[in-house]
């Protein structure tokens, strides 16, 4: 079985009269459907203390089962408790409208006899239920309770049964009885008393056949008949009873006074009261329209009465003023069809042109701005509010009332303009700015100042800004807000500009501001202030990073190991270091207003003042000592009035050093003439001598002498050939040639013509790439590319074409050349000792050579300022780069 409940809301407080039924119901109602078994019903409402349960389907209420309607149930029979609850249910339901008036639910509980109504909203669905109880008890009867007495009600004579009755018969006879309660006694005197609702609770039990004795509710509540009605109802209250025994002045038992027996009577007098007020109130209202009828032809805005078809019954002088009419043009014609103005787009603007509006049938206002026009056709602006005048459920006519709202349109027009221009400068402006008035309240706030705070404007408008965003200084330190600029300007009307504070954003952090606080006048009238802000945290962070940046530039200046100076463009010091005051032994001060060319020779001053690049010049203290030094100049633009940055290192140490190394140049240059001569004659008599030995006595002194004969020739050999490679080595920077224009095509031609028998014995195949003309040695050149094409050929792999390829490419503004071969590779390790003198990777009876060809071609490419590196993979070849700064 399923059940429900209504629950739309609560009724009224107790003794206030309630102005609608909707108002009053019991909303939590309890409902079944039309199948549920009797028994279960029954069980329901003794479980929910209810005196009623409504039988619905799909929220429509169906019929309705109570207490009075138990009593018909005949318990003796089988199944009766397990009848649907449809069988047995009071059809139809009395209904009554949510918006209907307790007044009216009143006259129809007593029209119709019955104790309760259903209350349903417009489209039938229920809403609650309303009981006679409720409204009896909303309807003020207080006083009438307390002045009447319980004699005065007509309670009924005491219905009694025995003690050892039967339930089934006793049902029956309280049913005929008509009765809703019944004594119940033993030996003749009453012990209890059994009601409507008791029997609910027995046959949600299934209780049939049982003494009813034990199921009285006991021991007897009493009430004297001379009390009054209000003590009665007080007693029923308290003890949550429906029924209380009245007895006589000698505690006879006179009869059973229920709550109903109460409100009926209640009920009756207020009625009879009910009606004599309304016949007063009819007088009242007649009286009243007429004087409304007054007023309204007198008012200051147009009314108009329309019946439920749209036709004027009455019109005012304003109405008839602002339309351009009379009386007897409007009275009696339709207004939408008389004055109602459509706009362009075909939108009709008039409160009463849309037809949802014509046919609404409940009370209701609605307010619109839309278009009339006059008897000229002409069109004016109105502010109107239509009211549905309502009898019996239907829509009977309509009120409307307009005023003219052209000026205020123009104004309100104006005003938004102005509005709007001043939101799109304030939402443009980078500055936070916000207003205050007197009281030092936020009144309005822009974009800027919202994002840089963190509020929103809904957070900020209406309340004191000093205790969100101004309330503690830099320090930490609490900031009243007696002392803060922006409360003087809006309390005295100072104009304040303030630097070195801080504003607090949403999240509690903060930030540094420069803000300017300007009085707000409204004539002569100072009504508040306005702030513009901004957040300098970065300008701050950029002057900090710029003192930081000249701290460290200063000390880098005073760090270098020479002098350092910067000059104005009239020549004179701006910036210098330490060193400079030290060395010269001028100070400060003196420095400052002397001119560069103070420093320097007579003949070296323009020399210098001009900005050289680079120049060697004499450095003149003011002890007049002459120190030489290099000195490194740029010429800069103006900045900041510096001209010329320079930098002088004091080379007096390294004179010296030079003069010794041109000294040892020369013994070395000795050293190798030597070398070339005087080394090399006698090589070359021992060798002469040892090859004459070889001729003249091979065979004769034996095998042991020929093979040491022809070690001594061999070693002569070889020291003559690394002795002749020493000296080209060391001659590779004494005797190099002046660089000029060199065309590598040309080099690469004579150097594979010093190498063509060398690469016909190998059948090595050449290729190369187009190569550029660069400054250099040309013999050099061709030492250096004869060198690695000769490598190339030196190291071919067995049983293979030797392939090499020359060639260069352009990158990061200098060539890079290469001599790429698939020879028999090298090994990353010795990517580095390939480079150094005398040093070999293989046997002699491997691979000929003396091992400084390499190292040649690294002497030629570093006196070139360039560099040489390689690539390679054992088995897979070699290329050797080399970059020369010297390329045109």
């Amino acid at each position: 079985m399923e059940s429900g409940r209504v629950d739309q809301g609560s009724p009224g407080t107790s003794g206030v009269v309630a102005d609608t039924v909707r108002s009053l119901a019991h909303v939590d109602v309890l409902t079944c459907p039309p199948g549920t078994p009797v028994a279960e019903a029954a069980a329901l409402m003794a479980g929910h203390k209810c005196g009623s349960i409504i039988v619905a389907d799909g929220g429509q209420p169906l019929g309705i089962w109570t207490e009075r309607d138990a009593l018909r149930l005949d318990f003796d029979r089988s199944g009766a408790f397990d009848e649907p609850i449809s069988a047995h249910m009071t059809v139809p339901v009395v209904t009554i409208e949510g918006h209907a008036s307790l007044e009216g639910a009143a006259l129809k509980l007593r029209e119709r006899g019955i104790r309760h109504l259903v209350v349903v909203d417009d489209d039938g669905s229920m809403i609650g239920v309303l009981s006679q109880t409720d409204v009896v008890l909303r309807l003020g009867i207080n006083s009438y309770l307390s002045f009447r007495s319980v004699s005065s009600v007509p309670f009924r004579v005491a219905f009694a049964l025995a003690h050892d009755t039967d339930v089934g018969e006793a049902v029956r006879r309280l049913d005929a009885s008509g009765s809703d309660a019944a004594l119940v006694t033993e030996h003749g005197e009453p012990v209890g008393i059994v009601t409507e609702r008791d029997i609910v609770r027995l046959l949600a039990r299934r209780v049939g056949s049982a003494c009813i004795g034990d199921f009285a509710t006991r021991p007897l509540i009493s009430v004297s008949v001379n009390a009054t009605l209000i003590e009665a109802r007080n007693i029923l209250e308290a003890r949550r009873f429906r029924h209380v025994v009245v007895v006589g002045n000698k505690g006879e038992t006179l009869g059973i006074l229920s709550m109903s027996d109460i409100l009926a009577s209640a009920e009756r007098g207020y009625v009879r009261h009910l009606e004599e007020s309304l016949d007063a109130r009819a007088k009242q209202l007649a009286e009243m329209e007429r004087r409304i009828e007054l007023i309204l032809r007198a008012a200051g805005e147009g009314v108009v009465g329309l019946d439920s078809s749209g036709t004027v019954t009455f019109v005012n002088t304003t109405a008839l003023e602002l339309i351009g009419r009379s009386e007897t043009e409007v009275l009696g014609r339709n207004w939408v069809g008389m004055t109602c103005a459509f706009p362009s787009g075909g939108a009709c603007s008039s409160v009463l042109c849309a037809k949802e509006d014509m046919d609404v049938h409940r009370e209701a206002t609605r307010h619109r701005t839309c278009l009339l026009k006059r008897s000229d056709d002409s069109e004016f602006p109105v502010e109107m509010s239509a009211t549905s005048l309502v009898e019996g459920g239907e829509r009977v006519g309509t009120v409307l009332v307009f005023r003219d709202i052209t000026e205020r349109r123009r104004a309100e027009d104006a005003l938004h303009a102005s509005e709007q221009r001043l939101r799109l400068l304030l939402d443009a402006v980078g500055e936070g700015i916000y207003g205050l008035d007197r009281d030092g309240r936020c009144v309005f706030v822009n974009p800027a100042a919202e994002r840089m705070l963190g509020w929103s404007s809904r957070d900020l408008i209406g309340s004191k800004l000093h205790g969100l965003i101004h309330h503690t200084r830099s320090d930490g330190s609490h900031y009243p807000p007696e002392e803060c600029p922006v409360h003087s300007t809006y309390i005295t009307g100072a104009r304040r500009e303030v630097k070195g504070e801080i504003f607090w954003r949403q999240d509690g952090s903060c930030f540094p501001v420069e803000y300017l606080a300007t009085p707000i006048m409204d004539g002569n009238e100072l009504t508040g202030a306005v702030s513009v802000f901004r957040d300098v945290t970065e300008r701050l962070r950029a002057q900090e990073g710029l003192r930081r940046e000249r701290d460290f530039t200063r000390w880098v200046i005073d760090s270098l190991p020479g002098v350092f100076f910067a000059l104005t463009s009239d020549g004179r010091f701006d910036l210098w270091n330490r060193s400079l005051e030290k060395i010269s032994g001028y100070d400060a001060g003196e420095i400052g207003r002397m001119e560069l060319s103070a420093l320097f020779e007579h003949d070296e001053r323009d020399f210098v003042t001009e900005g050289v690049v680079e120049a060697e010049i004499l450095l003149v203290t003011k002890g007049g000592k002459r120190i030489p030094y290099f000195f490194s100049g740029r010429r800069m633009p103006p900045v900041d009035g510096s001209k010329l940055v320079g930098m002088g290192v004091d080379i007096s140490q390294r004179r010296v050093v030079e003069e010794k190394l041109r000294q040892s140049n020369q013994e070395l240059e000795a050293f190798a003439y030597v070398a070339s001569h005087d080394l090399q004659e006698p090589l070359r008599v021992v060798t002469g001598f040892v090859q004459l030995l070889n001729r003249e006595y091979k065979g004769k002194l034996g095998e042991d002498a020929d093979e040491y004969i022809g070690f001594i020739v061999d070693g002569a050999h070889r020291m003559q050939n690394q002795i002749r490679d020493l000296l080209e080595f060391s001659r590779v920077g004494t005797q190099g040639k002046t660089f000029e224009g060199v065309d590598l095509e040309q080099v690469v031609d004579e150097a594979l013509l010093n190498l063509h028998p060398r690469i016909e014995e190998a059948q090595a195949v050449l290729s190369r790439d187009p190569l550029p003309t660069v400054m250099a040695d040309r013999q050099q050149m061709i030492r250096l590319f004869q060198n690695l094409i000769g490598n190339a050929l030196k190291y071919r792999k067995p049983n293979a074409t030797p392939s090499i390829r020359v060639g260069a490419r352009f990158e990061g503004g200098t060539w890079v050349f290469f001599v790429r071969d698939n020879g028999i590779g090298i090994a990353s390790q010795y990517f580095e000792r390939i480079f150094m003198i005398f040093q070999r990777l293989h046997a002699r009876d491997e691979y000929e050579g003396t091992g400084i060809g390499l190292a040649v071609c690294k002497k030629i490419v570093e006196r070139h300022g360039g560099k040489i590196w390689l690539t390679s993979e054992p088995g897979e070849g070699t290329t050797f780069f080399f970059t020369l700064n010297g390329v045109e």
